[in-house]
């Protein structure tokens, strides 16, 4: 551990069994980079941890909670209809109960898949999708607060952007 201005460092995260194609902070992969910690939320004693460009396997977020001294993953998800190259895991939002997760390579316009808290597990309820006519990059940034959900589209308007 190291402590600088209140604050500590616990450890490093990596998932259980990386591909070929995850890279992890000071080394780099065979297969291309997989972006493992492209988004973090912590929620509830959990850390989700978004992996959204490996070119092996489509975006997942994967779930670490602490065990003793060490933080462990426990489980990873992904996007019900996921494939390759999807982004599912460049941005996140949760509040607790919901789970949002932006996946910004879902037919060039982005997707926001959304999951409900059962249990000790995210279940996935809803895939948000742009109305015709957007391709601004849906789910690059996000907010959730209850029933209130922000999405932003950065690329929206000629790079103008949008929520």
């Amino acid at each position: 551990m190291r402590r600088w201005a209140g604050w500590t460092i616990l450890g490093l995260l990596a998932a259980a069994a990386p591909l070929s194609g995850q890279t992890f902070a000071g080394g780099a992969g065979t297969g291309g980079e997989a972006a493992f910690g492209a988004s973090l939320a912590v929620v509830g004693g959990e850390v989700l941890v978004g992996e959204p460009a490996n070119v092996m396997r489509p975006g997942l977020v994967y779930v670490f909670r602490k065990q003793g001294d060490e933080w462990t993953e426990v489980s990873h998800f992904g996007a019900s209809d996921g494939k390759l190259q999807d982004g599912f895991g460049l941005a996140m939002a949760s509040d607790g109960a919901t789970l949002l997760v932006g996946a910004l390579g879902e037919e060039q316009a982005g997707a926001v898949y959304v999951f409900a808290r059962e249990g000790d597990g995210w279940v996935e309820r809803a895939k948000l999708t742009p109305p015709e006519g957007i391709d601004g990059s849906m789910g690059a940034a996000l907010a959730v607060d209850g029933d209130v959900a922000l999405v932003g589209a950065p690329r929206q308007d000629d790079q103008k952007g949008a929520v």
